[in-house]
């Protein structure tokens, strides 16, 4: 069964998500982008802007098994492996964007339109910010 997010980051997503979706943030450089997202969330300025990489569908697929390989084999010994793969497959068929904290690196699709692109990225940076 897949876990619904908390209204706390349902909230938290829509603040940054719909005004990057609104003409006011379309086109805006990743550096704009990464200080607007901090200073919502009310994070310290000299807080650096981690690496980002525009990845491909296969890629970032491949960089989220890489990094959940732990909750995999924990699906497996819940829910047997048919329903692990199920759960994975979800995951496959949705992931546009990931934060992978060992790395701070940002991963964000390379195959979304440029107001995606960027909705996502804040969505991200987002991760980031609570991680750090």
């Amino acid at each position: 069964m897949r876990q619904l997010p908390s209204l706390f980051n349902i909230v938290v997503c829509a603040m940054i998500i719909l005004p990057l979706w609104s003409a006011a943030g379309y086109g805006r450089t990743d550096e704009t982008i990464f200080q607007w997202t901090a200073g919502q969330m009310g994070a310290p300025s000299d807080i650096p802007m981690p690496q980002i990489r525009w990845v491909t569908r296969v890629e970032i697929k491949q960089v989220f098994i890489n990094n959940n390989r732990k909750a995999y084999l924990r699906w497996e010994t819940e829910y047997g492996e048919d329903r692990a793969q199920a759960i994975l497959k979800v995951y496959l068929d949705e992931i546009v964007g990931l934060f992978d904290p060992p790395s701070n690196i940002v991963y964000v699709g390379s195959f979304l339109d440029a107001c995606h692109r960027q909705a996502i990225l804040a969505h991200e940076f987002t991760h980031y910010l609570q991680h750090t």
